[in-house]
């Protein structure tokens, strides 16, 4: 109430004085709206929070840890894959033609690229043996058996006592690793009986490590003509062998 106006909306009322707008008889008062009573058995409301500092550093590090373990199990599968093929290569061999065959010969049924193919002198050095494979020939046995033989040198400069490498246990210098493949590609296995591995024998068997053992090899004859393969393997896991190209 005021004896003048203070602004828009005053009013003067019968008594000559001016009074406010929300005083003015038809001004309503400002209705409200009641809040909604709460549901039966509902949970009140909570407010939402962020994650917490320490569970987003967990969150991280478990992401961390299993991106390296997923590189780690890559790492050993590749390290184990190659480790796998150089052992494979070594063992089994590479197909494919030696270096040491000459350039005016045919390949061989079986040909490995580590084959040393003995040339003229009919000489390899493998496993620490020089092996010296000569004098080829047809001829039968007391028992009227044909077979085809060649007499064999094999020399180490190791003596009894000079080593202990694991890999001499390996050598094996007997007929298993013997073989010859006919002109028609038929395989043949030494002919015990005619062969002479008494000199021939695993070193070690004999309570030896080097020296020189003479003997004589030899192999069933298919009375096949031409180029036959002999070949030498002294190691067991070790593909490299000797080869001497024989034309009968």
């Amino acid at each position: 109430m005021s004896d003048t106006a203070q602004g828009a909306g005053w009013w003067q009322a019968s008594d000559g004085k001016w009074y406010p707008p929300e005083a003015h008889p038809a001004a309503t008062p400002a209705q409200t709206i009641p809040a909604a009573p709460p549901i039966p058995g509902a949970a009140p409301a909570t407010s939402r929070q962020g994650m917490s500092g320490c569970a987003k550093a967990l969150i991280i590090s478990g992401i961390v840890a299993a991106v390296a373990v997923v590189g780690v199990i890559v790492l050993l599968v590749v390290v184990v894959g190659r480790g796998v093929d150089r052992v494979s290569k070594k063992v089994v061999g590479v197909a494919g033609r030696p270096a040491s065959l000459p350039g005016g010969e045919a390949g061989y049924r079986g040909m490995l690229t580590r084959d040393q193919v003995a040339g003229e002198s009919g000489t390899v050095r493998l496993a620490g043996y020089t092996t010296t494979a000569t004098g080829w020939a047809r001829t039968t046995t007391a028992d009227g058996l044909a077979v085809i033989c060649g007499d064999v040198t094999m020399r180490s400069p190791l003596k009894q006592g000079q080593t202990n490498d694991v890999r001499d246990v390996l050598t094996i210098v007997g007929a298993e690793n013997w073989t010859l493949l006919t002109p028609g590609g038929t395989e043949e296995a030494v002919s015990s009986a005619a062969s002479d591995f008494d000199a021939l024998a695993n070193f070690l068997s004999r309570g030896q490590l080097g020296g020189t053992a003479k003997g004589k090899v030899c192999f069933p004859d298919a009375g096949e003509k031409g180029r036959h393969v002999v070949t030498w393997r002294p190691r067991l896991f070790d593909a490299a062998r000797g080869v001497w190209l024989v034309r009968l």
